[in-house]
């Protein structure tokens, strides 16, 4: 790593800012050890720090191990206080810790089981009057068979600087991953390896050492918070497994407007619905309105509404992937203000144009510094998630190799691909396949490939 990174917040936000959490009960209190629901046999147990007490186990694998989420601040470790004096307040889901005074500043964490993924909510409080800068770290605690099988960057069995979420597997047949933010946060993940290469993240001789997550030179204005949100979780299959680590969605769920605009380690457009977090009254909802929630149309009767009534209102997007209403911190119905006048939903996926990749290319040139340019237009506003994939000798599932996603935009647009030498090595074949997908603000999709050979 190169010159620390440094954040600097310019809106400053409540430290007693509350966390919304649909559907729970009330929260008692309590001592701060507890279960919560998870995939594994025994559920995520929770010691008085926040950190893992003990390993998950399910379909026969160890997934992560005791004191795995451990927080650090300025070198101090969270809460700074013998476990007997630290009393939290508890739900079925979730535990929420008292603030502490730790490493020069306020420390609070929140805990949720999120559809049986655990994600902690660090809340750090600068109650000075004076700008701080401190340095944070997030323990990340692995069983020595849980070794990296895939990542964001796609370097083979390894996690880098460039990657915000890793997938293992384990001596049993679950699948743990982890997820730590997006490309284009305030303040990124440094990884830090225990093991013999600090800056690579992967096994040694086939078993996988402990690492941390270091977040250097955080920059808090005078009586302002930040937040980190940090996501594990472990599932039956690599490919399930995948999907959990890249959905930007979840991580957010029952978070409201006024505490996702201060995740500082995500970008500003996790959900990628076009409205950035300091807007987006629905940070958990891929929205279609302007304030980042579903607007409701109305559907005429024989194109899926109600006949009884001569039609019924539905969201224009997928509510499926929203994590509901409530979830947002703003129901869907209050979404969009929208004319009030019925109009017919709209069911058709947006033409995509790809120009600039050609049909066959110099490794030296996708390997070169420059790179590739893909140039993508849609024939409305869209969304667009673009992939490069490979199929490694051996395997039999093409790896991702490189992923971008844009925001929700009828401007053309350019995606630079490149990848490293090391990534090209060991390919069953000698080309790479590009993947587009191309989404609309009602969410339909369509998919665009190209195949391209590598020469030289």
């Amino acid at each position: 790593m190169n010159a620390k990174r440094t954040l600097t917040l310019l809106t400053a936000a409540a430290a007693t800012t509350a966390l919304a959490l649909p559907g729970a009960a009330a929260a008692v209190p309590g001592a701060c050890v507890t279960s919560l629901p998870s995939p594994g046999d025994d559920g995520w147990k929770i010691d008085f720090d926040g950190a893992l007490q003990q390993s998950v186990v399910m379909n026969g694998g160890i997934n992560f191990e005791d004191v795995h989420g451990r927080l650090r601040v300025e070198g101090a470790v969270y809460p700074a206080i013998p476990a007997d004096q630290q009393v939290c307040d508890k739900t079925s889901t979730s535990i929420t810790f008292p603030a502490r005074d730790v490493g020069g500043v306020s420390v609070r964490r929140s805990i949720t089981s999120v559809g049986g993924r655990l994600r902690h909510v660090d809340a750090i409080t600068n109650t000075t009057n004076a700008l701080k800068q401190v340095d944070v770290e997030f323990d990340l605690r692995v069983t020595g068979s849980q070794v990296v099988i895939d990542s964001e960057a796609g370097a083979p069995g390894a996690v880098t600087d460039d990657d915000h979420w890793s997938v293992h597997e384990n001596s049993g047949t679950s699948f743990p991953f982890l997820q730590w933010g997006q490309d284009g946060a305030a303040a990124p993940a440094k990884i830090v390896s225990l093991g013999s290469d600090p800056a690579t993240w992967k096994p040694d001789i086939d078993v996988m050492p402990d690492g941390i997550l270091r977040y250097e030179n955080v920059t808090i204005a005078p009586s302002a918070t930040v937040r980190l949100v940090h996501m594990s979780g472990t599932t039956g299959s690599q490919s399930a497994s995948r999907d959990a680590a890249t959905d930007t969605v979840t991580p957010f769920t029952g978070l409201t407007k006024s505490v996702a605009q201060t995740v500082v380690n995500w970008g500003d457009d996790p959900d990628g619905d076009g409205v950035g977090k300091a807007d987006d009254d629905c940070p958990a909802q891929t929205g279609n309105a302007a304030n980042g929630c579903l607007q409701f149309v109305f559907v005429p009767p024989g194109n899926g509404g109600g006949a009884g009534d001569g039609g019924t209102p539905q969201p224009a997007g997928d509510a499926g992937a929203s994590g509901g209403a409530g979830a947002g911190g703003g129901a869907a119905a209050g979404g969009g203000s929208g004319s009030g006048a019925p109009r017919a939903a709209d069911t058709v996926a947006p033409a995509v144009r790809l120009t600039g990749v050609p049909s066959r290319v110099r490794r030296s040139r996708l390997t070169s510094r420059r790179g590739i340019t893909a140039r993508l237009a849609c024939s409305e506003a869209c969304r667009l998630r673009v992939r490069l994939q490979v199929r490694r000798r051996g395997a039999r599932r093409a790896t991702t190799i490189l992923s971008r996603t844009t925001k929700l935009s009828s401007a053309r647009r350019s995606v630079r691909l490149k990848v490293s030498r090391r990534t090209l090595r060991r390919l069953a074949r000698q080309q790479v396949s590009l993947v587009v997908v191309a989404t609309d603000a009602a969410g339909n999709a369509r998919t665009l490939r190209r195949t391209v050979r590598l020469a030289g």
